[in-house]
Formats: structure tokens, sequence, C-alpha cells
């Protein structure tokens, strides 16, 4: 997100919307990608999973990449295919100096 192109608390996301065929024995979907929000006007970073927010990413006190996992687990009784929208909004913050940054975005089955 470049904010310096954005009004106060204005927001822009990511959609994902898919298909997953899930393990009974692990029916999870993993969320995971890297971030970079550093300044001094930072807003925030959240992340939603079917219309649900699940957390919020709060300004960092340091300019580097971190990598954040999230792992939503869906009731299945044998193998399904739930659909999974996840949406990762970032919101700006009251000055130019907000931008934020994803890199290398998976959503998908579980490995662990």
């Amino acid at each position: 997100m470049d904010a310096s192109k954005m009004k106060e608390s204005e927001s822009t996301s990511i959609h994902i919307t898919g298909i997953l065929l899930l393990n009974p024995f692990n029916p999870s979907v993993c969320i995971m990608f890297y971030y970079s929000m550093f300044g001094k006007d930072m807003g925030k970073l959240t992340v939603l999973v079917n219309g649900v927010s699940k957390f919020e990413i709060s300004p960092e006190v340091d300019n580097r990449w971190r990598r954040r996992e999230y792992v939503h687990t869906i009731n299945c009784m044998f193998f399904c295919w739930p659909v999974v929208e996840v949406e990762i909004r970032a919101t700006r913050g009251p000055g130019p100096l907000s931008d934020i940054a994803i890199d290398d975005l998976y959503v998908g089955p579980c490995s662990h």
C-alpha cells in the first residue's frame, strides 16, 4: 500500500477465495506471509477469514520483514471442500509515512 496516494484511515485489500480439499485428520487452512510496516504514521494490517477478523498487526519498531502465520481450523467429518475467503486489509495511518508491503503469501492446507 502506497500511503502517499490514500487518505487517513482509507484501506486497500488483497482478497483470496478458493475451495480447498482438506484431510479430516488435519482440517486446517494455513495463511502465511511476510510483511513490512514501518513509519511514524503507520496504520494497521488486518487479516479476515470468511469475513471475520482473526488478528491485527500493529506497527513495528524496526524496518525489517517479518513472517506471520495463522492456522484456521475447519469442522470436517470426512474429506471436505470448504470455500475459504481470506482478506488481508492494509489501513493507512494519520500521515504519509504509513506504507505497508506483503510478500510470499500462501493460503492452503497446513503441512504440519
